[in-house]
């Protein structure tokens, strides 16, 4: 693995991100806003008080940059320098020894305390603008690696940090995989009906999505299904890797723009989701009629707390393979 180490300035930084020379969507990275509203304060105060930002990280093998390390703070900045972001109140005043010059062109040095809560970049003092500015970050920029040395990297870089199983799946996937599944992560349906955005910032969509390959893969390839704990899963992915079907993501896809057309909102739990995606993949597949799949899905998710049957089914957990056999007959017979 070859990479390069270099410092930026903030303003060189912001300019690159304008010119659209970082991606902010590397298949390994997690969501942005990760972080809340006191926690990206706390970095720009950091900025003014000079103390060490860890270093970015960036996937350079083309043209445009992947963030692989440093997403949260990246785009905490981004966001800060166009004036998207305020300081939360409360912050900790700032006091700086400045250089004053008075009207007959005198300097003076002296202590100056700058109140920094509640403020947006474009109403900082100029002498807090100049420090934000000209502030220095180290980055690694990785110009040439394989795949597994960029995910061993990204896996190492985050041993101490709590991504949740969920987010860690996307270090199994291959880049191709990974990019199909946010292809349909992406889709209408899935990001402003489907998936709320706590659940999109724990990576619960592709999980679902995961889980709905390996139920179609039972199906269409005979892919045994074990349960769906940690190393079933991952063994799913690693599967999968190698079996990558095209026309199964297209016909999923199409399965789940119908829904988008047939389904104004919907609430369902993460836990059906996988279940419900597979059987429009099937009503699809099997060029049945959308619109009364649509109906019983309405109708499944109306009644769910009153569906005694379906409650049996889960009773004993979610992961179980005897519980993901139930739920697919439930399923199936709604197809």
């Amino acid at each position: 693995m070859e990479y390069n180490s270099k410092t930026y300035g903030t303003q060189k930084i912001k300019n690159d991100i304008d010119k659209n020379l970082y991606s902010f969507n590397h298949y390994l990275q997690r969501e942005e806003n990760q972080w809340n509203r006191k926690a990206k304060s706390l970095l720009i105060d950091s900025m003014l008080r000079g103390y060490i930002i860890l270093p970015f990280v960036i996937d350079k093998r083309d043209k445009i940059g992947g963030i692989i390390e440093g997403k949260q703070r990246l785009s905490t900045l981004r966001d800060f320098l166009d004036n998207k972001l305020r300081m939360t109140n409360n912050m900790e005043p700032l006091v700086l020894d400045v250089v004053t010059v008075d009207e007959d062109g005198n300097t003076k040095d002296e202590t100056k305390e700058f109140d920094i809560s509640g403020k947006k970049f474009r109403q900082f003092d100029k002498e807090l603008i100049d420090i934000i500015t000209s502030y220095q970050f180290k980055f690694y920029e990785i110009t040439n690696a394989t795949d597994k040395e960029i995910v061993d990297n990204f896996i190492r870089l985050n041993a101490g940090k709590p991504l949740t199983n969920k987010q860690l799946r996307k270090t199994v996937s291959s880049k191709e995989v990974s990019s199909e599944i946010a292809s349909i992560c992406n889709l209408p349906f899935m990001k402003d009906k489907l998936i709320t955005k706590g659940q999109k910032k724990s990576a619960a969509d592709i999980d679902a999505v995961i889980k709905t390959l390996l139920l179609i893969s039972n199906k269409e390839n005979g892919y045994e299904i074990k349960t769906f704990n940690v190393p079933d899963i991952q063994a799913f992915q690693i599967w999968y890797n190698d079996n990558q079907n095209e026309h199964v993501i297209s016909q999923l896809t199409d399965a789940i723009n119908e829904l988008d057309k047939n389904i104004e909102t919907i609430s369902i739990k993460t836990t059906s989701i996988p279940f419900m995606l597979y059987a429009a993949y099937r009503t699809i597949e099997e060029d049945k009629d959308m619109t009364e799949f649509a109906d019983k899905v309405k109708d499944f998710v109306a009644n769910y707390n009153n569906n005694t049957d379906y409650s049996a089914l889960i009773k004993n957990g979610t992961s179980s393979n005897a519980s993901i056999q139930a739920r697919l007959d439930y399923w199936n017979e709604l197809v």
